[in-house]
């Protein structure tokens, strides 16, 4: 089993200590995790930020594998917030810093985060599409990222009790994301936590993971989105199965940003 999205102190929305993360993961039988804390630049929130001190993360990091080198395989990655005008500024923090495994998420929209401030007062149409327009533009002008992260994020945050996404209804520009993501040679993840925030799916469902396949895609990771202890590791037995279900044959892991390909059981 393979966990490729764990946040830990470093992130503000997490108190989890690196080393519990760890040794969480080790006593759950996990071979390899994949440290992902957040990276957002210019993060518009009156409630929180997500700069990361790289050289604590790095230095922590880089202890803590050695401290359980023979038990568990550890990943230095990021998880990259993603806004059009900050593209060159994610450029040169890519280029700065040295990382195996790097997710392009978006969690602003119009300068705006998802939270507490672009979907309120939104259609669920009207967020979906905006949401879906910045990804595009993204996806489209960077390079410097393994994966897009959580797809459909968006549907924890809007208004609209009924938060589906039903692909049909965005599936021109979803096609679009996905062919860029296949051209650059990137890949999705299946974050298995939609599970837990009650959206009845993993994010995102089955139907998009399939589309992405039938395109061409071939690099799919999993990953818990852990942000506690507890959270570690749930729902990637789910993410293993929908993957297969999907015609993926391996899931991938990172080296200096090189996928891998290991065979899925």
């Amino acid at each position: 089993m393979i966990d490729y999205h764990i946040h830990t102190a470093f992130s503000e929305d997490s108190d989890m200590d690196m080393d519990m993360a760890v040794t969480t993961a080790i006593q759950r039988n996990l071979s390899e995790i994949a440290i992902t804390d957040h990276m957002d630049h210019d993060y518009q929130s009156p409630d929180i930020t997500f700069e990361l001190d790289t050289v604590k993360y790095f230095q922590t990091l880089e202890e803590v594998k050695e401290r359980y080198s023979s038990k568990i395989r550890i990943v230095k990655g990021v998880e990259l917030g993603l806004q059009p005008h900050i593209l060159d500024w994610c450029r040169e923090f890519t280029a700065q810093n040295s990382f195996d495994f790097i997710i392009g998420s978006i969690h602003t929209v119009q300068k705006q985060d998802l939270y507490s401030q672009f979907t309120r007062g939104k259609s669920k149409t009207q967020c979906y599409a905006e949401y879906l327009s910045d990804m595009y533009t993204c996806v489209k002008g960077f390079d410097d990222f393994s994966v897009l992260g959580h797809f459909d994020v968006i549907r924890r945050y809007i208004e609209d009790p009924d938060k589906s996404f039903p692909l049909g209804d965005y599936l021109d520009i979803t096609e679009e994301i996905f062919k860029l993501l296949i051209h650059k040679g990137k890949g999705i993840e299946i974050n298995t936590s939609g599970l837990r925030y009650s959206l009845d799916s993993t994010s995102p469902p089955l139907e998009f993971i399939q589309r992405f396949k039938d395109l061409g895609g071939e690099i799919i990771t999993i990953g818990s989105d852990a942000h506690a202890p507890e959270q570690i590791g749930l729902g990637l037995d789910i993410a293993l199965e929908m993957a297969k279900s999907a015609g993926f044959k391996y899931v991938a892991t990172f080296s200096k940003g090189i996928p891998q390909f290991n065979k899925i059981a």
